[in-house]
């Protein structure tokens, strides 16, 4: 039996090849045109060469969009966004994973030479000056999701993490956590570069230093729950040796803050009050200040348990039926900023291992504010870096370049913001 063609669907319908071509093509056409080409087309069976309207238009109407891991929820919610974006103007996209190497990123995009797709837009984790060339040189348009230098030439379309980390510690300071770990993936990626100094700059902004630093090898849950466990030895560490330098004394906060002031909180029907203080504690039920549980007083309760948390080098506590255990003074942290989602929920499942809870104990921020973050437990707090937006904004962006590739680069910086969950106070 013959494949149909255009002609057949054309004397189907009763309406010239050219109508038919227009209808397909989703150019401007009377409902009755439509609805005529379409019924013929369903009863035909009839599907579009794609070859025959490459090899016509030089186009293959085919996208690719490659990133570093597609098990990764970030690049999933990129994709999505990338997807609805293209589909709507005619293309298929196509994903693909360069891995973590960027000698597999400068081999996916030299291979576009192949001329399998109409232009590429890559989230390059790692960057050289191979890559800058071979984007510079690619023979279809390219826009990169990330950072790459001005030199490159090229659109881009990146978060600014920097911002993000000055987010995420900016809460942790206002809640009264001073002792601010940080859990980084790769330090030799775009992403952990980037995070790390911008983690820097932010606990300088609070006259702050860091309690305890770790590096995962990857940005994987796995990683993750790994390196939370140098994590933790480094916060004993420093814990220990805080304390030899105070004499054994009770520690001390931190330079720049002011010990003793505190904030309290009510969570329903009491009053609210702050002040500068590095201290928190707060209430649940009708009190205004404080709850007792059992034969113990606390300024958090929940249940017949209640704990608190105080900043600047001073240890938390938890409290419940008349006992009280120091769970944090060993840790040397109160607080840990993650470099992704990922990252953040292998370190929740590895203080659970170790029995601190969060946020009572620690309290945990992620970055991404993938799906991830709601789905785990307690919820993740993380920073937005806009994913589903900079998915968009690249592939208008690729669209337009593809249209007229003498363009001038544009190089956007989507802006993010913090998504408040149950992993923080």
């Amino acid at each position: 039996m013959s494949r149909p063609t255009i002609a057949g669907v054309a004397r189907a319908a009763g309406v010239s090849v050219a109508s038919v071509s227009r209808v397909l093509n989703g150019l401007p056409a009377t409902e009755e045109m439509i609805e005529r080409v379409q019924r013929a087309v369903s009863e035909l069976g009839y599907v579009p060469d794609s070859r025959a309207r490459s090899l016509k238009v030089g186009r293959t109407f085919q996208l690719t969009l490659a990133v570093a891991d597609v098990g990764n929820p970030v690049y999933v919610t990129m994709m999505r966004a990338v997807e609805e974006v293209v589909s709507a103007a005619g293309y298929r996209l196509v994903v693909t994973t360069t891995g973590p190497e960027v000698v597999d990123e400068v081999a996916l995009v030299r291979g576009m030479a192949r001329g399998y797709a109409d232009g590429l837009l890559i989230s390059p984790i790692r960057v050289d000056e191979d890559l800058v060339k071979s984007i510079r040189e690619c023979e279809v348009p390219v826009v990169v999701a990330g950072s790459v230098p001005a030199k490159a030439g090229v659109d881009t379309v990146r978060a600014n993490s920097p911002k993000g980390m000055l987010l995420a510690v900016d809460h942790l300071a206002y809640c009264g956590r001073k002792r601010i770990a940080f859990l980084n993936g790769p330090a030799d990626t775009v992403p952990g570069a980037a995070r790390a100094k911008g983690f820097a700059e932010a606990l300088k902004v609070h006259n702050l230093q860091p309690v305890a630093l770790a590096e995962a090898s990857d940005f994987t849950f796995s990683a993750g729950r790994a390196a939370a466990a140098e994590l933790l030895t480094a916060g004993r560490l420093a814990s220990s040796q805080s304390s030899r330098r105070r004499g054994g004394a009770q520690p001390t906060p931190t330079p720049g803050t002011n010990a003793g002031a505190t904030t309290s909180r009510t969570d329903g029907g009491g009053t609210t009050s702050r002040t500068d203080g590095d201290a928190t504690s707060r209430t649940g039920g009708d009190a205004t200040t404080s709850r007792t549980s059992g034969d113990a007083t606390a300024s958090r309760t929940g249940g017949d348990a209640a704990a608190s948390s105080t900043g600047g080098g001073v240890i938390a506590t938890r409290v419940g039926r008349g006992t009280h255990a120091s769970r944090t003074q060993g840790v040397g942290f109160d607080a840990v900023v993650c470099a992704n989602d990922l990252l953040a929920v292998g370190l929740m499942h590895e203080l659970a291992a170790v029995g601190l809870r969060v946020p009572d104990d620690v309290a945990v921020v992620g970055m991404d504010d993938s799906e991830l973050a709601e789905q785990s437990f307690p919820p993740l707090t993380s920073v937005n870096l806009g994913s589903a937006e900079r998915g968009r904004r690249a592939a208008e962006l690729l669209l337009a370049r593809i249209e007229d590739n003498d363009r001038t680069p544009r190089r956007i910086v989507v802006q993010p913001s913090l998504s408040l969950r149950g992993s923080t106070p």
